[in-house]
């Protein structure tokens, strides 16, 4: 029995060092004279595969574009590297040695900028059933669009164009290598703050003069995650905005809540300049535009209502008008004075009353205003929250020959 194992491990071995080694098969491919060096000619039309292993994924900051970078393959066949029948020790021979002269189909990469082609990382094999793989790493810089009525919460799409240049399709097809699409399906999920939800092969036609070229579409579909928008956008915004309409609750306090609301359209232009989201810029009006908009005109009422209530308190402490309420006692200069003066040393400094008439007033009006605001806001938030895509279209519509001004002079 031992003696049998040992026999046929013998003729195993045997029988490998009997194969046709990778040297070997290489010369024997090309000892044809012009082997590989041109297209192949067949009956039938020939096919390319085309394949792309996404490695790494990367959300270029402050634009609407991400990275690409993956290893793309070309595969094709051709009957001249057929060398099943030599009994070759491995399924595929490396055949770098001459791919400066052996043919290789062409393939543009149309919509994408910042291309880098790895040359290092560059494979050519010849497969023993006459398949070619030509393999190279690229990097590529794709564009994304996003709807502008849905931004920042609707889907981004991705995607990067392959053309066939040079031959038109009744003479080569381009199509994709399926296995190459099940690894681009699971490969990376989130992209920054975009998470993936879909990945799309096509081909689709390109007309080129007379002719028709294949083009090869790479499409990835995202969704934004809110949570960034969210956290570094829109709650830094609502504390600023927040910060004046607090404001009215200081009353007669008119230097702090001056202050306060012009640090606070200060602080929101600066939020919204410095986008810490980081946010791409995206071409016609979004829904941050409505927000950003509706912010600065708020917090520039507050500051309007401070002016109005300050007006009336220093007109019923004028010289010349002793209230509001009664008529003029004194002759005297008019002259307009702070509602009251909180710095310490301006405490000291003897003023005039302002009269309970213009006080009053001035309380309810700030009181009106606190409460009016906030309603103002939650509302705006919540058909902001609710309706925002039929605000924008809204917008958006808006021209200004659509706007109609009644004319009281004809």
């Amino acid at each position: 029995m031992t003696f049998l194992v040992f026999f046929a491990l013998l003729t195993l071995v045997s029988a490998k060092n009997d194969c046709t080694q990778d040297t070997d098969i290489f010369n024997i491919i090309f000892a044809k004279s012009g082997a590989g060096d041109s297209k192949p000619e067949t009956e039938e039309i020939l096919s390319i595969e085309v394949g792309f292993n996404i490695q790494r994924m990367n959300l270029i900051p402050h634009s609407n574009a991400i990275h690409l970078d993956g290893f793309f393959t070309k595969k094709w066949t051709n009957q001249d590297f057929y060398y099943a029948h030599q009994n070759p020790c491995s399924s595929a021979v490396s055949i770098m040695k001459k791919k400066e002269k052996l043919w290789v189909p062409e393939v543009a990469f149309v919509n994408g900028d910042g291309l880098i082609l790895h040359r290092h990382s560059i494979i050519f094999e010849a497969h023993k059933n006459g398949t070619l793989l030509y393999g190279q790493r690229i990097e590529e810089n794709i564009p994304c669009t996003t709807d502008a009525f849905e931004y920042p919460w609707g889907n981004t799409t991705c995607i990067v164009v392959w053309r066939n240049e040079n031959v038109a399709k009744d003479s080569m097809r381009l199509t994709w290598d399926t296995s190459s699409f099940q690894q681009a399906a699971i490969g990376p999920q989130t992209v920054g703050d975009l998470e993936m939800i879909q990945v799309d092969f096509s081909v689709r036609d390109h007309e080129k003069g007379e002719k028709t070229h294949d083009e090869l579409v790479l499409a990835f579909f995202f969704k934004r995650i809110n949570n960034k928008t969210i956290l570094l956008f829109f709650v830094p915004s609502v504390m600023f905005i927040a910060m004046s309409w607090l404001s009215l609750l200081l009353g007669p306090m008119v230097i702090t809540r001056a202050i306060l609301v012009v640090g606070s359209m200060t602080l929101l232009n600066l939020h919204y300049y410095m986008n810490m989201a980081g946010l791409p810029a995206t071409p016609g009006i979004t829904s941050l535009d409505i927000w950003k908009i509706f912010s600065l005109i708020f917090v520039f009422a507050v500051l309007i209502e401070l002016v109005s209530v300050s007006c009336m308190a220093s007109i019923g402490r004028s010289r010349r008008l002793q209230s509001c309420c009664r008529s003029r006692t004194k002759k005297g200069k008019y002259e307009m004075e702070p509602l009251y003066e909180e710095l310490n040393d301006l405490r000291q400094r003897k003023t005039r009353r302002t009269s309970r008439c213009c006080r009053y007033s001035a309380l309810a009006v700030d009181t009106f205003w606190f409460f009016a605001f906030l309603f103002i806001f939650l509302v705006f938030v919540a058909f902001f929250w609710m309706k925002s895509p039929e605000i924008v279209r809204f917008v958006s519509n808006l021209k200004p020959e659509h706007i109609e001004i009644p004319n009281y002079f004809q």
